[in-house]
């Protein structure tokens, strides 16, 4: 028996719907509010960085939600000397660049200024079995640079697997620096002290130095949750994305990230660690 013939509408196993928020920090941002057959749930935040302002698997939260609570609209990132990130940062995924990241330096405030753009989005639907969206942003000035960011958003109808398809490209005619990183951020309850760290080299072992508050019983792991039980796993393309940061934040006990990135990080006051962007150039195979 065919899914057409069990029901007259594909919403019975899963949805996508455009939705303005109307009370609280966030008023007046669009998100896309998607569930499918499997259990899993996301957020895009149109309006911020076209991120994943959530996750989520049979109803349990996934990723990390901040005392920020989706501001909306975003702080100037160049705002309180380049600080204006930390006034916005929350969600699950959070992108950084395009044409830099890292700490505030003159000219380029905290984490670059992408995650503050609107998108334009372009389509969003459930066709073929499968669930997507797509939007594009963009990082312009007179006489500067012109970056688009073009992102894919995938999650079949019946499977765990969400994919983030990014593409980047220099619509202006002067080269670029091209600096990218993901913020992934997971939280409580995916997080607790039962919880096991695997993998990234030595990440369970720099997670276990940062004193968390309070203080765990017994050593961290990352990937089974009791409740869920149900490995976390991301993976990323080794071309454009190879290199990798984790972190740990004191005062939160249940909080740790992981950063996909494409190049190091620019901790200097010379960009020296950024992929250069060509007019019409697509940063692939072009990390240092």
């Amino acid at each position: 028996m065919t899914l057409r013939e069990l029901t007259p509408d594909l919403r019975a196993l899963a949805d996508i719907r455009l939705l303005r928020l109307e009370d609280g920090p966030g008023r007046g941002q669009r998100l896309l509010v998607a569930r499918n057959a499997a259990g899993v749930g996301f957020e895009v935040a149109v309006d911020r960085g076209f991120d994943l302002a959530a996750l989520s698997l049979d109803q349990i939260e996934l990723g990390w939600h901040s005392p920020n609570q989706m501001r909306w609209p975003p702080p100037p990132p160049d705002g309180e000397g380049g600080f204006g990130f930390l006034r916005s940062f929350d969600g699950l995924l959070v992108t950084c660049g395009l044409d830099y990241y890292g700490p505030p330096r003159p000219g380029n405030p905290q984490h670059g200024q992408i995650w503050s753009a609107q998108g334009r989005l372009t389509g969003y639907g459930l066709d073929d079995g499968v669930l997507w969206c797509e939007g594009v942003l963009r990082q312009a000035a007179v006489y500067g640079h012109v970056l688009e960011l073009h992102r894919r958003i995938t999650l079949d109808l019946g499977r765990l697997t969400l994919r983030i398809r990014d593409r980047v490209t220099n619509q202006g005619f002067v080269r670029s620096p091209h600096a990218r990183l993901y913020h992934v951020n997971f939280g409580w309850p995916l997080l607790d002290r039962d919880t096991r760290l695997t993998g990234f080299g030595d990440f369970a072992g720099h997670f276990a130095q940062v004193p968390p508050f309070p203080a765990p019983r017994r050593p961290r792991s990352w990937t089974i949750w009791p409740l869920c039980r149900m490995p976390m796993a991301w993976s990323a393309s080794a071309c454009t994305t190879p290199r990798w940061g984790r972190a740990r934040m004191p005062g939160w006990a249940w909080y740790c990230n992981i950063r996909p990135r494409n190049c190091r990080p620019c901790w200097s006051g010379a960009v020296t660690g950024p992929a250069v962007l060509r007019w019409g150039s697509n940063p692939a195979r072009r990390c240092p």
